[in-house]
This record gives structure tokens, C-alpha cells and sequence, in this order.
């Protein structure tokens, strides 16, 4: 991608957006509050970039299906608010700086619990003498640092 700096603050007046694919670029920076104005998402594409800070709004996107943050800069804990995603069919947050127990919420929309999530991929190796970055008892696929 060729992409770089940090993802405009305009973003937020594409309300009607359903598809957004920023993955494979340089953008850096935080997610500006204006993205989450999105709320007929689909689909967000944010992964292979050098995005920091918290994703605590994240439960705003109930339309999403499809969710790829990994191989980010992202830290702090994973909000509870994700369960309202009860659409979520991919979710990778793998290969960032999350750390904490992934919410039960987010269990809850796991396909083995009833709801439509396969695929939840997240950084829950259990590490020697480090542990696990996120602690998680349903994910689908565990990767190590």
C-alpha cells in the first residue's frame, strides 16, 4: 500500500461507507473518535499498519462481519462493548499489543456458542515465563508474539 500518516478525521462523513480496506499501508497514529461515526460497517480492514491506542468504541460497529486489526501498534484491554457484534463472523487481533482477557461477550458470538464468529484469532499462546498476551478460552486459533 502506499498510504501514510494518520487516517483523516473526514472519514467520518462517509456514513453511508459499508467497506473500509486500509490494510498494507504505513498509517500511523490513533484511530480518530470521527471513524467510529461509521456505523454501517461491514467490513474494516485496518491490519499491516502502524495504528496505536485503544479500540474501546469498537461495540458501535453492530453491522460488521468482518474485523482484521492485527499486526498493529493497538493496546490496552479489549472492550466488552465487541459482544454487541453479534454479526462478527472474522475477528483477528492477533500480532498487536492487547493484552488483558478477551471479553466474554466476544465468546458469546463464537459459533460454538451459538453465534456466527469462526473465526477469532488472537495472541493467547501460553508463552514460558511470560503467558499468554490475551487470556482466551474460545478462540479460535492462538498465535505467540
Amino acid at each position: 500500500g502506499g498510504l501514510n500518516g494518520t487516517i483523516p478525521t473526514q472519514v467520518g462523513s462517509l456514513t453511508n461507507l459499508v467497506f473500509l480496506d486500509f490494510d498494507f499501508n504505513d498509517l500511523s497514529g490513533t484511530l480518530p473518535t470521527e471513524l467510529y461515526q461509521l456505523t454501517r460497517l461491514t467490513q474494516l480492514d485496518l491490519n499491516n499498519n502502524q495504528l496505536s491506542g485503544t479500540v474501546e468504541q469498537l461495540g458501535v460497529f453492530q453491522e460488521l462481519e468482518f474485523l482484521q486489526l492485527h499486526s498493529n501498534l493497538f493496546n490496552g484491554t479489549l472492550p466488552e462493548g465487541m459482544g454487541n457484534l453479534s454479526l462478527l463472523r472474522t475477528c483477528t487481533i492477533h500480532d498487536t499489543l492487547f493484552s488483558g482477557t478477551m471479553p466474554t461477550s466476544v465468546c458469546a458470538l463464537r459459533s460454538i456458542n451459538g453465534g456466527v464468529l469462526g473465526s477469532l484469532i488472537a495472541e493467547c499462546d501460553d508463552i514460558p515465563d511470560v503467558g499468554p498476551q490475551i487470556t482466551c478460552t474460545c478462540c479460535s486459533d492462538c498465535r505467540g508474539l
